[in-house]
């Protein structure tokens, strides 16, 4: 099914940054699901070793039996995103080490710092040779100051009286508090009132982004958002789908490239940008994104507004059902 076209196409904007073309001819073959020339993810760490705070503790030589329970440096459920969590002691023997886990236990990495990027509940320990100090728990939940969600007209499209469609919102949702958009930053509010959001409606780069001019991001990359939101595809012009990943995977990393963001990437609505989706899901191993996983929703009528609009493109779109199941889906990966 074809897109509706934006009548909205407001460009916000992000700086140059380091452009990853993958060419797709001779590459060996790719998982399922994803497209030709897919290469190892990056392992992106959540913890980290600071010297200051280990140069700070006392070591002793003198034989122990048993290690004293650590504990984390604050214990509040909020942080804002990037926030670094430090694990703590006070004379401990020589050669003591700091673990933490987020994995329940299941792995242990020497760190004395966890760095909160997701919900995530975070053990820590010490350990001494064969003794092993009690665990300490603690449940972290990120929060975010500066978004930015890039998106199209399942984002939001003004009137069209030709179409039938009269919303200013997400086309296709029955009104703006049912489109995904307005759920999502519904829940970013919850978690911090003053929250920064900023929505760049881009169908531009969608049909024309073999030929796009990436300075127009410079003022988005500017605003250092600490979150991005990639909603868009459906759009996506099949002509150059060789160009796609790259420029893709250029986009993000100008709005990144003046901070260290999170970086959610939708994968899209329609069964008809399917390619599309398999190079979004390359860009976001690759870099060690999250996936908001759409794909599911694009196999089934019942998310659409099919039989709610005459005009079949708006029908096509998310309805209130859909919208909801986005912005879940999209909450899940905050």
């Amino acid at each position: 099914m074809k897109a509706a076209p934006l009548l909205r196409l407001h460009h916000y904007a992000l700086v140059a940054g380091l452009a990853l073309v993958l060419s797709f001819a001779g590459c060996r073959e790719a998982p399922p699901g994803f497209a030709p020339g897919i290469v190892p993810p990056v392992e992106k760490l959540d913890t980290c070793m600071c010297s200051d705070k280990i140069d700070s503790i006392t070591f002793v030589s003198t034989p122990v039996k048993e290690l004293p329970a650590p504990k984390f440096s604050d214990t509040l459920k909020g942080y804002p995103f990037g926030t670094k969590i430090f694990l703590l002691a006070d004379s401990l023997p020589k050669d003591t080490k700091f673990e933490i886990s987020t994995s329940m236990g299941e792995k242990w990495t020497e760190a004395n710092c966890l760095i909160v990027t997701d919900s995530v509940e975070a053990w820590g320990r010490l350990k001494c040779k064969n003794i092993i100090s009690p665990v300490v728990k603690i449940k972290v939940h990120p929060y975010y100051e500066r978004v930015v969600v890039v998106g199209n007209s399942i984002t939001s499209h003004g009137p069209s009286a030709e179409m039938g469609w009269y919303g200013d919102w997400g086309m296709a949702a029955s009104a703006k508090d049912k489109d995904y958009l307005s759920q999502v930053s519904q829940k970013l509010k919850m978690l911090n009132p003053n929250v920064q959001i900023r929505v760049n409606f881009d169908v531009g780069f969608e049909t024309n982004y073999n030929s796009y001019d990436f300075e127009k991001l410079n003022d988005l990359a500017n605003f250092a958002p600490d979150l991005v939101i990639m909603r868009i595809g459906e759009n996506t012009n099949m002509k150059y789908l060789n160009d796609y990943q790259g420029k893709y995977d250029q986009y993000i990393l100008k709005l990144i490239s003046k901070s260290n963001a999170k970086v959610i990437c939708s994968t899209t609505f329609w069964r008809s940008t399917i390619e599309a989706t398999y190079r979004i899901r390359n860009i976001a191993q690759l870099r060690g994104y999250h996936v908001a996983e759409l794909e599911p929703l694009s196999q089934d009528s019942i998310y659409t507004a099919k039989g709610l609009f005459s005009n079949s493109a708006v029908a096509g779109h998310p309805g209130d059902k859909g919208m909801k199941a986005i912005a879940d889906i999209i909450i899940k990966e905050l």
